[in-house]
């Protein structure tokens, strides 16, 4: 997406997070919303929300899948910005064998996302 000023267009300023609020990046925002709603005390807002944070930091840890789908992002192809890491089946497999496997040999070609996939275990 582009901003056009003028008779020039200008690549969009992207920020680390994602655009769109249903992304789970958001969700300790809506959950404390949620909260404050109900009328929850600051004591008990605060553990909930730490409860949150660990349990979500328990599921990242057992499942490097889970954590690179929820929390990962990548720079788009062409000046895209950031967007979300979206996993194909493939990557999910090789993520999981990283987890489990001492030595991993791919054959692989090139532009599959391997890298990637690596950086994020």
């Amino acid at each position: 997406m582009a901003i056009k000023i003028g008779k020039k267009t200008h690549a969009k300023k992207y920020v680390n997070r994602p655009e769109y609020k249903d992304h789970a990046y958001y969700e300790p925002e809506r959950l404390l919303r949620q909260w404050q709603v109900e009328g929850v005390s600051d004591d008990e807002l605060r553990n909930r929300l730490v409860s949150y944070i660990e349990s979500e930091r328990k599921k990242c840890i057992d499942d490097i899948t889970y954590f690179a789908q929820t929390y990962g992002f990548i720079t788009g192809p062409g000046g895209a910005g950031i967007i979300p890491f979206k996993l194909e089946p493939y990557q999910k497999t090789l993520l999981s064998s990283f987890q489990t496997e001492k030595y991993i040999i791919v054959n692989k070609a090139r532009q599959l996302g391997v890298s990637t996939s690596l950086v994020f275990y």
